[in-house]
């Protein structure tokens, strides 16, 4: 019976983790008797936990600060937006306006030359009629 080799590493490095492990847990329940002893989590922990606190107590300030620079940032855009759409809708109601002046213009000109080419045409009838009574 042989024994395989990459089986003793695999075995030896489960027992190292395992001892490692144990270690760890050791050194903890040390510690957790330690924290008992004194009454305290200690001065070392006590200030990692304030360290931490404020650190997360400045990331969530400049969290809150991007964040109302964005909504101030939507605000400021949606009013341009406004402006602009208000400004575009006031254009496009001038533009409108003038060119249905122009449309209503051009009309009056039109009847005014129609009337013209009328009463012209009515002068040539009336001529035509007088020369006609008057060569008969």
């Amino acid at each position: 019976m042989s024994i395989d080799p990459g089986a003793y590493e695999i075995q030896n490095v489960t027992h190292r983790s395992l001892n490692e492990h144990i270690q760890l847990l050791k050194d903890m329940k040390l510690r957790d008797e330690l924290i008992k002893a004194s009454g305290s989590a200690g001065v070392l922990d006590i200030n990692v936990a304030l360290d931490t606190i404020q650190q997360e107590r400045a990331r969530l300030e400049q969290a809150e600060f991007k964040l109302m620079t964005s909504v101030e940032t939507a605000q400021l855009e949606r009013a341009r937006h406004t402006w602009a759409e208000d400004g575009l809708r006031e254009s496009h109601q001038a533009a409108y306006q003038q060119e249905r002046e122009r449309h209503l213009q051009a009309e009056a000109e039109l009847r005014t030359y129609y009337k013209k080419l009328l009463a012209e045409r009515d002068q040539r009838v009336r001529e035509a009629e007088k020369r006609r009574c008057i060569c008969m």
